[in-house]
């Protein structure tokens, strides 16, 4: 099986007669995409048509179910990876109403469905593909998310999706956690929601909360600040996020949203500085000490008095 050919891969996973070997094909798919090589659209078109379709026809009731779907998403993460590909997949889901969109999100809505809060970790190192079959969905996201078609999606406000993104920040799985941060970091590049993304979405405390470790904050510390912030800082049990990239991309959704002077005055009143300075004391990895360094600048520098403090568009419509 290890020589079939990309136009083998697509035809048995279309083919119903090889169903049974539904998970080996994907396997050899994922690798297939992970090594970046070309693909003709029309193929790259037929793989997202696969892997869209997967997860409605195989329900994850049997642990080979759970397991194809995960490498499915993975899949799919892999061929989203160049922007090009990503803006192929976006491009071939319209239009809006179209089947195919449907189930674009209802993969979404399944990733989104999951609650961290509820995780249940029994052993050192998890089988996360059973534990959480829809891990990998975040990467696409993430992937989507670098245009401002696949932004729209996300930052769609009927959907509920920002906030829901934000809450995956809890997951202990790694994966799950690197593809919300990393969707929520490249929603921040478009400057006009950050407004909303912060008063209505609310998505601050869920990007802090993992840089908050055990050790409490002042009385002053804590004037403006989220109580959630300062009652896990005071917790003895409250880690740092572990993963030292993911914890570089929380601080650059920090560096983004501080892009303008009125974001910046509201940051300083919500006291993310005293968050930051904890977090100095902590850390010793340099990269994260660097994009640190930014986010102090930002904070605690010298504004130039002629630099407008905009205001909040969403209290003015108030």
């Amino acid at each position: 099986m290890n020589e079939l050919s990309i136009d083998d891969i697509i035809g048995g996973l279309g083919n119903q007669q090889f169903a049974q070997q539904r998970l080996p094909l994907l396997e050899l798919l994922t690798n297939y995409l992970a090594e970046g090589e070309n693909i003709e659209d029309s193929k790259l078109k037929l793989i997202f048509n696969l892997l869209l379709t997967i997860p409605i026809i195989v329900p994850p009731t049997t642990n080979e179910g759970k397991k194809i779907i995960s490498i499915t998403m993975s899949a799919l993460s892999n061929a989203t990876v160049k922007e090009e590909s990503a803006m192929l997949l976006l491009e071939h889901l319209e239009p809006e109403e179209s089947k195919l969109t449907k189930q674009f999100h209802f993969i979404i809505k399944k990733y989104l469905q999951y609650n961290p809060q509820a995780e249940i970790i029994e052993e050192e190192t998890p089988d996360w593909d059973l534990l959480d079959e829809w891990q990998h969905v975040g990467s696409v996201l993430c992937n989507v998310c670098q245009s401002e078609k696949g932004r729209k999606i996300i930052l769609n406000t009927s959907t509920g999706y920002i906030e829901r993104i934000a809450v995956q920040i809890r997951s202990a799985n790694v994966v799950r956690r690197r593809g919300a941060v990393g969707s929520l970091r490249s929603c921040l590049f478009d400057q006009d929601c950050h407004w909303w993304m912060l008063y209505e979405s609310k998505v601050l405390t869920p990007i802090l909360l993992p840089l908050v470790d055990a050790n409490p904050f002042t009385e002053k510390d804590i004037e403006g600040m989220d109580p959630v912030l300062w009652m896990q800082a005071a917790n003895p049990d409250k880690k740092l996020e572990p993963d030292f990239g993911i914890m570089r991309m929380l601080l650059e959704c920090i560096i983004l949203l501080c892009q303008r002077r009125g974001l910046r005055e509201e940051l300083r009143k919500r006291k993310v500085y005293p968050v930051m300075r904890n977090l100095d004391i902590k850390i010793e990895d340099e990269g994260v000490s660097e994009v640190l360094y930014e986010v102090v600048n930002f904070l605690i520098g010298d504004e130039d008095p002629s630099t407008p403090i905009d205001t909040n568009p969403l209290q003015i419509s108030n």
